[in-house]
């Protein structure tokens, strides 16, 4: 939501040009470093994401133990003369060994020369990168497993195949009903699927990337299925030695077996343990689902990318700005600080954003960043561009609201980030957005929000109570609502 007006803008005086930090009651106000932004040893070492390039062998011999596998091929290959580089080897479950290395060629080029000189003693098996796998949410009913890709290509001709194919693999039913398909694309169908949504018959659907990795229902931990487990039953809301069907365990008493493994090896980060296993939070879960891309083909910088980066313009002056939630992901966050190096924006206004003891990180220390409060924050503002001059008004800011004033090439606007507690009444909130628009008399302010409501204004496919309320509160209040589909 946005507001402005006609008003001449103030000279910044020229005073505050080399000031660093300067507060007074109930105002902060941050000024750049004269020197501007300094390229991070992050930047300069940066690299394009690592997939996994594996090649397993097999002993043909049940006799030849892992060791004697491992120099049979220091024995007979030099990786040096071919000109391949080893990442990891390693040995792996029924006397297999595992080599990885950094290129599809490099893959390519090792295979043939041990199958050349130990294939009689050895079985090769080359890993191959799975397809992009994608979730379609509230497709019709009667659309099929059989028949939904040649229905996505007739309604939505802007999609080119360029060789790939759409295959559907399962539909299933949510909890509320609604139909979804899985299905497995081609690694450059996915990137364009990504940026669209998708028609399909009468409906207009959402598309996400499909990251569900393998959990076992025996021991609660991941990368295995039951069949092959070699742990203890354990109970994933509670960590005892039973079954979930037989847990009598209340919400209050959930503990996540799997944060208790992440607290045991990162003793210096402590994760939050009491929640259940399969919780979609769980930082355990985050960390498996953030490297499932990487054993995809695709590049997964296209994950969860769609455009959401804005143009505030008044008097012929622009700033670029980007709203996002980032759900308290750090996947999602390292996915963010890509598109902020890739897209270059002034402006960043976060709701839930990854924090470590209530700090943020993972985001460039160079950014100014804005939150308030000595709590778990759910808002954020974070400005990149070192030419912006910021006033970090507190008096009005807290874990869920942050307020700044901007000021840009000799005009100026207020910026806010808000997040919506979805167990509040959303009239509480409205109270709040009018204190700041009071405090701004008048001015131009730029309102981010994550309302937890829903609405076919905002592209929803569905309009709630806390939806409707929300569509009346700008037409109240004189208000525009930016609403370009993202």
């Amino acid at each position: 939501m946005a507001r402005g007006d006609s008003q001449t803008t103030r000279q910044v005086a020229p005073s505050l040009d080399h000031m660093q930090k300067y507060t007074r009651s109930g105002v902060q106000l941050v000024i750049p470093s004269e020197h501007g932004r300094r390229t991070c040893f992050s930047e300069a070492v940066k690299k394009e994401e690592n997939k996994r390039y594996r090649i397993t062998m097999t002993p043909k011999d049940g006799a030849l133990s892992q060791e004697h596998i491992k120099n049979q091929l220091k024995r007979n290959i030099n990786p040096t003369d071919i000109k391949v580089g080893i990442t990891a080897i390693r040995t792996v479950r029924e006397r297999r060994t595992l080599i990885e290395m950094g290129s599809e060629e490099e893959m390519n080029t090792l295979s043939p020369e041990i199958d050349t000189k130990l294939g009689e003693r050895l079985e090769i098996t080359r890993h191959r990168l799975r397809k992009p796998r994608l979730i379609t949410y509230n497709v019709p009913e009667e659309i099929t497993t059989q028949n939904v890709a040649t229905i996505i290509k007739a309604q939505n001709p802007k999609i080119q195949s360029n060789g790939e194919g759409i295959e559907a693999k399962y539909k299933f039913k949510d909890r509320k009903g609604r139909h979804n398909i899985v299905m497995d694309v081609g690694p450059q169908i996915r990137l364009q699927i990504l940026q669209i949504k998708l028609k399909i018959g009468w409906e207009i659907c959402n598309v996400s990337d499909c990251l569900a990795p393998t959990r076992c229902y025996k021991c609660s931990r991941y990368n295995h299925k039951h069949y092959e487990c070699k742990g203890e039953e354990t109970c994933p809301r509670r960590t005892g030695k039973h079954k979930m069907k037989e847990c009598t365990a209340a919400a209050s008493e959930q503990k996540s077996n799997n944060c208790i493994t992440c607290n045991r090896y990162n003793k210096k980060e402590r994760t939050n343990e009491n929640h259940s296993a399969p919780n979609k939070n769980c930082p355990s879960l985050q960390t498996v689902i953030a490297s499932t891309g990487t054993t995809w083909n695709t590049n997964m910088e296209g994950l969860r990318s769609k455009n959401n980066l804005g143009i505030f313009t008044m008097n012929r002056k622009q700033v670029r700005y980007i709203q996002i939630n980032l759900q308290h992901s750090r996947s999602t966050t390292d996915n963010l600080v890509k598109k902020i190096d890739a897209e270059e924006p002034d402006l960043i206004c976060i709701q839930e954003p990854y924090e470590y003891r209530n700090r943020i990180t993972r985001i460039d220390k160079q950014h100014r960043i804005f939150t308030e409060g000595t709590g778990k924050h759910r808002a954020a503002i974070i400005i990149r561009n070192s030419n912006i001059h910021a006033i970090f008004i507190t008096k009005l800011s807290h874990e869920d609201t942050v307020l700044v004033e901007i000021i840009h090439e000799k005009w100026e606007f207020f910026a806010a980030s808000m997040y919506f507690d979805l167990e509040d009444q959303i009239e509480n909130n409205f109270n709040k957005m009018d204190e700041l628009m009071q405090f701004v008399k008048g001015g131009r302010i730029l309102i981010t929000v994550d309302s937890n409501s829903r609405s076919k204004m905002w592209h929803d496919f569905k309009t709630n109570s806390r939806g409707r309320k929300l569509e009346e509160y700008p037409v109240n209040r004189h208000l525009h609502i930016i609403k370009d589909e993202s």
